[in-house]
């Protein structure tokens, strides 16, 4: 059925057909269907084909009558040539006219295409059958058909050659490829013969000698490989395969099987029947040997075989289909050997032979889809160099050019060249030729002929192959004088799948630099005895005197991966290694084998430089470390962890235990442990910097390497640097940077400080906090460690963390002191919208801190000045809250007082400190947490009680005076301070008599009862030298009727009480009179205070809260019939948030018609008049459930299921002001 959604005619394909596709008008359809249905994907196709092709709609296929063949005519527009290596998109192929509805129905109704060549490209290889039914789109990510071009033939002869009895040609004398012997059109049916692979196995057993690892030398290899062998000793197998001994003279550890009821040594699959490899012949003339007995080493490294292809048991019978590399115990292998047979190909120009094609479907992220039109055999190039590759079959009269190919790109083969039988691998020797010329195989430096042949319909054979190359290529050292040949050597994994062949050519070796700075690298072969390759010069870690020949050298970038080719696998390569500031490694062998493999026993040298984790990671990589030396002599050394994951090709990273950022601001020093019993002497072996040594930066070779990229970790400054520790713990101490000192030529002063304590960091932590005091000073430097993994690809990595503890925030509008109370003469300035760390003076003193105000931004007066106005009160830093403090100031022109608040908080994970200690200044509009407001007529005074509060903290009345304990500025108390505490405490004891007796007179004249706190008055400084220039007034709160303001405690450490009266209203000053006085307790939410002024007039204070403000309220208090303004309780009724049965009580009615009458006076009145509530919430059950749907071939997949069951929560206020949250479940699952 078709669908015309856009209403338009119907499209007639043929005038004779007959079609009546049904109409569906968008008024049938749901909105979102209709635009799903509209949607247009375009569809892309590429031609990789080699030849040019002919395209073309199913529904214009034309038919013959005579034949009643489908072809494709291509003089009709329907048909769209696409030329090879080109890529179009159907849309333009398509467009226009009748045509553009067939594109529209191309991206909606999902048809199919048809596939032909050109007349230029049947003129190259002969006409062919077209292709039918070819899908544009896929269900699915990808999708891939193999297809073949046969040959066309007419009906007539086909039918001929159908009726022909088959059995009878296979027995014929002449087979199919015996020349004459049939016609073309009957061989062609044969053409697509599969080529058979011949096995046997060979077996040997393990000497009785050295039956495990432990019975041998130090240095040998067990399994005696001759490919990856991380032995001294070479292995290399003599042409006769049945030899036991090796021609270097190294016995190996496996022999012929020896014991009675052994396999035989040559045996069929079974390892029971006797099979000779020499007796395996050909079935006739027709069929030819591919190649010759190779060994399949086909099967994952390390897991099913060794490197030579060996399998491995405890003993012959056990043997079985699934095949394991060795483990302990195991005293018997095999391996199998594969020769292939085929039949004859044809002729290069043999018109009746199939072409191959492959049509693959993907379906992109944007839903449209690309369409690629191949060969089933594609070769990928996996090395760092540009390759040339040349095919070849037994009927070919030479190597034929197939392409070149540069780093990690794909070369697909023509459909005309995919019957190939051999590759070769190439590289050009003169690179200045032009191009366009024919390419020959004598231009070029080759392999041996390689199968590329698939075994069977889903195959995998790994190949190996080397060619001889100039050493004056950029790959390899530049060391040598004068060109030398060497050898490139490449790993080919053959993948057929579904008959698509995949042939990738990987390096001998892989090289990722997890480092965050540049890396190089040399690569070397060890020299055999008589060998003359140059020997460098660098020394060697193993057993004996092992000499090594430089092969390459290269650097890597950050984070980048490299590749090689120029080392054999047979002659034991080595690596040396170097970073910025280092010099070069020694050689230390590359071991391709598993950590805990139990097949070689390394050397005591080499031994003590493995690397072990306790943790799961990467376990089954080889470890081991590299240390590397200063540049300049005397300097730190540096160690890092070479990691070699095994594989026929291995892949070597290169990474650092730890990396170290110093986020301190100090230059410290860093080691792993103590080298002494004592813990003072630290181990030079893991010793590194955060800062680099002056001296140090003055040597030649450090200026060089200071230009490469990353060299701050690996030298260790700028607060970066790389660090090891087999302990996993890190000690460190202050060296540098703790202050400035203008006789240093760097203006650094070197404050040395006392090493701390190790401190374990194998594992991921967040911040720690410690200390680290001076050496032979009082100061301590609080700093915090965390310990984190390093992101993306260097997660092998930890990274250690270094922040200051405290970290102060101004954002004030001007600048901010800040002192350790006590010290107040060592003051750090922060500027206005800025942040500073902290530490402390004198280790002996609290943790607080005074702030001071600065009269400009980035003002800084010597310390110790006496025009300082230093807070009253401090902040302990030690303990998370906020708080509201009065910063005094040194101005004596009266102004409104600077309120700021000051919040102690945990620090977020990005930020540079474990605690954030932020400073802001307080706004009546930003919700400040306190807030005075006067709605009386009266001006009211006010201020925090200072003083102590019983007789047992009377001996502490030092404490109510802060001052100057530094060791600069510490002195004796004067005679008027002294004084001026005796006068303190008489005039507190003083006030608390005369309190009690004023509260029992009030009582008895007004019948009310007064809540009163036994305070007394407040005890203020009379003199400037106490603290700043601040006079006696300062530390009195005035506010003006109708007015709120900020309010801010002088001591925030005090009792947070505050005391308060009223003055005259006509009087243009007002005083403070104790006399007449009330206290309250700020923090007691709802409280109620009353105070009778001298005209019996009364004033209410009471505490309420606003969103986050407790406002401290006064309002005048009206007797019964007396009328006022809006008064706090009318404006809550007005904003609707109280409702009136909630105000009313049976000793406080209200009347909302007419006046309003507040607080009636009366002598059961009390002060709880906080509302009582409780909200509680009740679910039975809670069931969350997610599934994934993103798969679009599967069904949904749950991936998280939580049910909860019984869940209760309650939240409750008790008229005294208190909250209750209570939280119940019982059930989780």
């Amino acid at each position: 059925m078709e669908f015309d959604l856009f209403g338009r005619q119907r499209l007639k394909l043929k005038e004779n057909q007959d079609i009546n596709p049904a109409v569906l008008t968008p008024s049938a359809m749901s909105t979102v269907g209709l635009r799903r249905a509209t949607e247009s994907h375009s569809v892309s196709l590429v031609n990789q084909t080699g030849l040019d092709i002919l395209i073309c709609p199913m529904g214009f296929v034309t038919t013959i009558s005579s034949t009643g063949k489908r072809e494709l005519d291509n003089s009709q527009p329907s048909c769209f040539m696409v030329n090879d290596g080109s890529k179009v998109s159907l849309d333009s192929c398509f467009g226009g006219g009748e045509l553009q509805q067939m594109s529209d129905l191309i991206s909606h109704a999902f048809p199919a295409l048809a596939l032909s060549l050109s007349p230029t490209a049947e003129a190259k290889v002969g006409k062919r059958e077209a292709i039918f039914d070819l899908p544009v789109t896929c269900t699915g990510r990808k999708s891939i058909g193999l297809h073949k071009l046969r040959p066309f033939t007419p009906d007539r002869l086909k039918s001929d050659f159908i009726k022909q009895d088959r059995r009878h040609v296979a027995r014929s004398s002449e087979t199919i490829l015996s020349n004459g012997s049939l016609s073309i059109q009957g061989q062609y049916s044969y053409y697509d013969i599969e080529p058979v692979v011949e096995w046997c196995m060979q077996n040997q057993r393990l000497r009785s000698s050295a039956p495990d690892v432990y019975n041998i030398a130090n240095g040998k290899d067990l399994i005696s490989s001759n490919v990856w062998s991380p032995g001294d000793e070479f292995y290399n197998e003599s042409e006769n395969p049945n030899a036991s001994s090796t021609k270097s003279g190294g016995s190996s550890n496996w022999l012929r099987p020896y014991l009675q009821n052994d396999s035989p040594e040559w045996t069929d699959m079974t390892c029971i029947l006797r099979m000779e490899r020499e007796r395996v012949m050909l079935p006739d003339d027709n069929w030819i040997w591919a190649n010759d007995w190779m060994v399949d080493l086909s099967g994952t490294y390390s897991e099913s075989t060794d490197a030579d292809g060996w399998e491995y048991e405890a003993d012959f019978e056990t043997f079985n289909r699934s095949r394991r590399f060795y483990e302990k115990g195991d005293a018997c292998r095999r391996r199998r050997w594969t020769r292939m047979r085929m039949i004859k190909p044809p002729h290069l120009d043999d018109p009746n032979r199939t072409l191959p094609l492959v049509w693959e479907t993907v379906r992109e992220e944007k839903g449209n889809f690309s369409v690629t039109v191949r060969s089933p055999v594609i070769v990928h190039n996996n090395t760092n160099m540009a390759l040339s590759f040349f095919l070849f079959s037994h009927s070919w009269k030479e190597d034929v050019h197939a392409g070149e190919t540069n780093s990690g790109e794909k070369l697909p083969i023509p459909i005309t060249l995919a019957s190939a039988t051999y590759m070769r691998i190439a590289k050009k020797r003169n690179k200045n030729d032009a191009p366009g010329l024919l390419q020959t195989i004598g231009d070029y430096e080759y392999t041996d002929r390689l199968v590329i042949l698939p075994t069977s319909y889903t195959s995998s054979v790994i190949l190996r192959a080397s060619l001889l190359w100039n050493e004056e290529n950029s790959e390899l050292t530049s060391t040598a004088t004068g060109p030398r040949m060497s050898k490139l050597h490449f790993l080919v994994h053959i993948k057929s799948k579904s008959g698509v062949t995949d042939i990738y050519v990987e390096p001998v070796i892989r090289i990722i630099n997890l480092l965050p700075c540049q890396l190089q690298y040399q690569l070397g072969e060890t020299i055999r005895t008589g060998g003359q390759q140059r020997r460098d010069s660098r020394p060697v870690i193993g057993k004996g005197r092992k000499k090594v020949s430089n092969k390459a050298v290269a650097a890597i970038d950050i984070g980048k991966e490299d590749c090689s080719s120029a080392v054999d696998p047979i002659l034991k390569p080595h690596i040396s290694l170097r970073v910025p500031g280092y010099q070069w490694s020694p050689w230390q062998r590359i071991v391709n084998r598993r950590a805990k493999s139990h097949t070689w026993v390394p050397t005591e040298e080499e031994e003590d430089n493995l690397f072990e984790t306790n943790t799961d990671d990467h376990v089954e990589e080889y470890k081991t470390c590299v240390r590397f030396e200063r540049l300049k002599d005397g300097g730190d050394p540096l160690i890092l962890i070479l990691s070699v994951e095994g594989g026929h090709c291995p892949t070597i990273r290169i990474y650092s235990q730890y990396w170290i950022i110093d986020k301190t601001g100090f230059g410290c020093r860093f080691t792993e442990g103590f080298s002494d019993m004592l813990g003072s002497v630290p181990s030079n072996e893991t010793c590194r910097r955060s800062y680099h040594i002056p001296d140090e930066a003055r040597h030649s070779g450090m200026k060089m390497d200071a230009k490469l990229p990353g060299h701050q970790w690996s030298i260790g400054m700028s607060g970066m640097s790389l660090f090891f520790s087999r302990k996993e713990k890190i000690t460190l101490s202050i060296e540098s940077g703790a202050g400035t000192d203008p006789k240093s030529p760097d203006n650094t002063k070197q404050i040395r400080s006392k090493w701390i304590s190790p401190v374990d960091v194998s594992n991921v932590m967040p911040k720690a906090v410690f200390h680290v005091d001076q050496k032979d000073g009082p100061r301590r430097f609080e700093l915090s460690l965390s310990v984190s993994i390093a992101p993306s690809i260097f997660s092998r990595t930890k990274c250690i963390t270094l922040f200051p503890r405290y970290q102060i925030v101004n954002l004030l509008d001007k600048g901010l002191y800040v002192s350790q109370s006590g010290c107040t003469s060592s003051e750090v300035f922060i500027p206005s919208q800025r942040s500073v760390p902290f530490h402390w003076e004198i280790s002996s003193l609290p943790p607080k801190v005074r702030l001071c105000s600065s009269l400009d931004d980035y003002e800084f007066k010597q310390p110790g000045t006496s025009d300082r106005a230093w807070t009253n009160g401090c902040i302990q830093l030690d303990k998370i809250g906020i708080t509201s403090m009065r910063l005094p100031t040194t101005s004596r022109r009266p102004g409104k007082p600077i309120v700021i608040q000051a919040e102690v908080r945990l620090a977020a994970k990005d930020q540079s400190s474990a605690v954030v200690v932020v400073i802001w200044s307080a706004n009546e509009k930003s919700n400040p947490l306190y807030l005075l407001r006067n709605k009386t007529t009266h001006p009211i005074l006010c201020s925090q009680v200072l003083y102590a509060e019983t007789d047992e903290e009377d001996k502490q009345v030092e404490d109510l005076l802060v001052f100057d304990k530094c060791l600069a500025g510490a002195g004796a108390q004067t005679d008027d301070q002294k004084s001026w505490r005796k006068m303190g405490m008489s005039k507190m004891k003083a006030k608390q008599s005369r309190d009690s007796s004023s509260v029992q007179q009030k009582k008895e004249a007004t019948g009310f009862e007064f809540p009163r706190f036994n305070c007394g008055t407040t005890c203020r400084p009379s003199t400037p030298d106490f603290i700043g220039s601040q006079s006696s007034g300062d530390f009195v709160w005035s506010i003006k009727s109708g007015e709120e303001v900020c309010f801010g405690f002088d001591d925030p450490e005090k009792p947070h009480i505050l005391e308060w009266t009223c003055g005259d209203s006509k009087a243009r000053t007002a005083t403070f009179d104790e006399e007449d006085s009330a206290v309250l307790e700020i923090d007691a939410m709802g409280q109620v205070v009353y105070l009778t002024l001298p005209n019996g007039k009364q004033v209410k204070c009471h505490i309420c809260a606003e969103h986050s403000t407790k406002v401290i309220e006064f309002i005048d208090v009206k007797r019964q019939g007396e009328t006022v303004g809006v008064s706090l309780l009318e404006e809550w009724h007005q904003k609707g948030n109280i409702f009136e049965s909630m105000m009313a009580t049976q000793h406080n009615q209200v009347r909302w018609a007419g006046s309003f009458e507040e607080d009636v006076v009366d002598d059961e009145v009390g002060d709880d008049d906080v509302v009582a509530f409780s909200v509680r919430m009740d679910l039975p059950f809670v069931t969350i459930s997610v599934v994934d749907n993103c798969a679009d071939v599967s069904s949904g997949r749950e991936i998280l299921y939580v049910q909860l069951d019984s869940w209760m929560m309650e939240f409750s206020q008790s008229r005294e002001g208190y909250h209750e949250l209570e939280w119940r479940l019982m059930s989780l699952q």
